[in-house]
């Protein structure tokens, strides 16, 4: 009992000696534990953070796993060889350890800001994001948690988004500008000072803002002559007229699609519309070989064959106007996808919310 109190004491002095930056001391005094109980599970403990603190990372591990062999409860002795895998790069290992020790003893900051490495570190941005919150919830004093749950949201919120040549990343569908404001909403809530995350989130604001913004990517010419052509024609033929004249203002309106929009129809041709093909074999491929063949028989008929395609182009502007507007303002799809997000909102935070459901009525045992 006597070697059992003093080395317990002796562990004690090398965690303080460890604590105070005297490792050399605090290892030979570790080591000494161990000659003196080698079944002390504790002293196997200090002498593997000793170790780790050596960089002596081989020795540090065999240290911690005896200490577990010893006490396979002892959640502190997994999350020292956890922490000894995740300093050594060995993520699977370390989330492993570090998942033990959480589920032996949960609700400590360190072990899960350590397993918000691991998630992080194989890609799992959303799992890096939840225990990161839950380390947050236990330690709000903890001034590195903001700064790293902002460059999460930030991976996240741009996660979707599609990598240009130039190694930019770009929005290609209104769900991926969405994923950045709910990132940019969130790091709002978080006191963050730091100037490079403080410019990266202004950097992603003004990209949404841009992506969010309409710009014109038809070609003028057939909407100017369906206006012109319909204003001609009001007084012979109003029902035309006017059908030429609204496809033609129209035209401008709805050939307005947004920026991500632009972008999906550049980056992603695998995904491009019937309406996208459509527009570009009506108004922006050039002559087709039929034409040219025409052309090079017969001036006459080839310049016959341009005014009668350039005719058709003019004609067919309403429609195409029409087609546009469903396509560039389909306020529908947006709506399935914000009621889509909603739905997991209250499925996930809400329904299972600790808090909540304190005050749902439960319904009496049977």
């Amino acid at each position: 009992m006597r070697t059992h109190s003093r080395v317990d004491a002796m562990v004690e002095d090398a965690y303080a000696l460890l604590v105070d930056g005297d490792v050399p001391s605090a290892l030979m005094l570790a080591r000494q534990s161990v000659q003196l109980d080698p079944n002390h599970a504790d002293a196997r403990s200090v002498l593997g953070a000793c170790l780790h603190a050596w960089h002596e990372p081989d020795e540090a591990v065999a240290a911690f796993t005896k200490a577990i062999e010893l006490d396979p409860r002892g959640a502190r002795f997994y999350f020292g060889r956890g922490r000894v895998h995740l300093d050594e790069g060995r993520f699977d290992r370390a989330a492993k350890d570090l998942q033990r020790a959480n589920d032996i003893h949960p609700g400590v900051a360190a072990c899960l800001s350590g397993l918000a490495v691991c998630a992080e570190a194989r890609g799992d941005l959303n799992a890096a994001i939840r225990h990161l919150e839950d380390a947050r919830l236990v330690d709000l004093a903890n001034p590195d948690f903001p700064e790293a749950l902002a460059r999460l949201y930030l991976a996240r919120g741009v996660s979707t988004w599609t990598t240009i040549e130039n190694g930019d990343r770009v929005p290609t569908s209104y769900a991926d500008v969405t994923s950045a404001r709910q990132a940019l909403k969130k790091i709002e809530a978080l006191p963050v000072t730091q100037p490079d995350i403080v410019a990266a989130v202004a950097d992603l604001t003004k990209a949404v803002k841009e992506a969010e913004r309409r710009r014109f990517y038809a070609t003028a010419k057939p909407g100017i002559m369906a206006i012109v052509l319909g204003v001609l024609m009001l007084a012979p033929t109003p029902l035309i007229g006017y059908a030429l004249l609204g496809g033609g203002i129209l035209y401008f309106v709805a050939l307005r699609p947004p920026q991500y929009d632009l972008n999906r129809r550049s980056l992603k041709r695998s995904q491009m519309s019937r309406f996208d093909e459509t527009m570009n074999r009506l108004y922006y491929q050039p002559d087709s070989t039929a034409i040219q063949m025409v052309a090079a028989n017969s001036v006459g008929a080839g310049i016959a064959l341009r005014i009668a395609t350039g005719i058709f182009k003019v004609v067919t502007v309403p429609v195409m106007a029409v087609w546009a507007l469903l396509e560039n303002y389909d306020v529908a799809d947006y709506l399935a996808i914000e009621a889509g997000k909603l739905k997991v909102f209250v499925g996930e935070r809400l329904l299972d919310d600790p808090l909540l459901n304190r005050f749902r009525p439960t319904r009496p045992a049977a």
